[in-house]
Protein backbone atom coordinates (compact mmCIF):
# COMPACT_ATOMS: atom_id res chain seq x y z
CA UNK A 1 0.00 0.00 0.00
CA UNK A 2 1.31 3.57 -1.01
CA UNK A 3 0.80 6.21 1.17
CA UNK A 4 -0.90 8.83 0.38
CA UNK A 5 -1.90 12.49 1.16
CA UNK A 6 -4.83 14.54 0.10
CA UNK A 7 -4.50 18.20 -0.37
CA UNK A 8 -8.51 19.51 0.80
CA UNK A 9 -10.14 18.61 3.78
CA UNK A 10 -13.89 19.92 1.86
CA UNK A 11 -16.40 17.57 0.66
CA UNK A 12 -14.15 16.77 -2.99
CA UNK A 13 -11.85 15.61 -0.48
CA UNK A 14 -13.98 13.38 1.52
CA UNK A 15 -15.36 12.23 -1.72
CA UNK A 16 -12.00 11.30 -2.82
CA UNK A 17 -11.06 9.78 0.35
CA UNK A 18 -14.64 7.54 0.20
CA UNK A 19 -13.51 7.10 -3.36
CA UNK A 20 -10.07 5.70 -2.78
CA UNK A 21 -11.07 3.05 0.36
CA UNK A 22 -13.97 2.01 -1.81
CA UNK A 23 -11.23 0.22 -4.29
CA UNK A 24 -8.81 -1.91 -2.13
CA UNK A 25 -7.26 -2.70 -5.95
CA UNK A 26 -5.93 0.37 -6.32
CA UNK A 27 -3.02 0.01 -3.56
CA UNK A 28 -3.90 3.28 -1.90
CA UNK A 29 -3.54 3.80 1.95
CA UNK A 30 -4.70 7.81 3.01
CA UNK A 31 -2.25 8.73 5.79
CA UNK A 32 -3.95 12.61 6.11
CA UNK A 33 -5.41 15.47 4.81
CA UNK A 34 -3.48 18.83 3.77
CA UNK A 35 -5.47 21.90 4.25
CA UNK A 36 -4.21 25.43 4.20
CA UNK A 37 -4.40 27.85 7.41
CA UNK A 38 -7.97 29.36 7.02
CA UNK A 39 -9.62 26.03 7.05
CA UNK A 40 -12.11 25.56 10.60
CA UNK A 41 -11.14 21.72 9.63
CA UNK A 42 -7.21 21.90 10.97
CA UNK A 43 -6.78 19.90 13.83
CA UNK A 44 -9.65 18.04 13.29
CA UNK A 45 -9.94 13.86 12.18
CA UNK A 46 -12.32 13.17 9.24
CA UNK A 47 -13.00 9.54 9.23
CA UNK A 48 -10.15 8.82 11.79
CA UNK A 49 -7.71 10.81 9.59
CA UNK A 50 -5.77 13.54 11.01
CA UNK A 51 -5.96 17.22 8.95
CA UNK A 52 -2.75 18.83 8.72
CA UNK A 53 -2.13 22.60 7.72
CA UNK A 54 0.16 22.91 4.45
CA UNK A 55 2.74 24.39 5.91
CA UNK A 56 6.70 22.79 5.39
CA UNK A 57 7.66 21.25 8.47
CA UNK A 58 5.69 18.19 7.52
CA UNK A 59 6.71 17.12 4.15
CA UNK A 60 10.87 16.85 5.28
CA UNK A 61 9.53 13.99 7.01
CA UNK A 62 7.17 12.49 4.31
CA UNK A 63 8.04 9.32 2.38
CA UNK A 64 9.42 10.59 -1.00
CA UNK A 65 7.00 7.84 -2.78
CA UNK A 66 4.18 9.01 -1.16
CA UNK A 67 0.96 9.63 -3.44
CA UNK A 68 -0.38 13.48 -3.83
CA UNK A 69 -3.99 14.03 -4.72
CA UNK A 70 -5.65 17.48 -5.08
CA UNK A 71 -9.37 17.41 -4.47
CA UNK A 72 -10.34 21.20 -3.27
Amino acid sequence: MRDTWIIGSGKNAQEAYKAINSENNLGLNVVGFISNAEDNKLGMMIDGIQVIQSDTTWIKNIDKRAQFIVAV
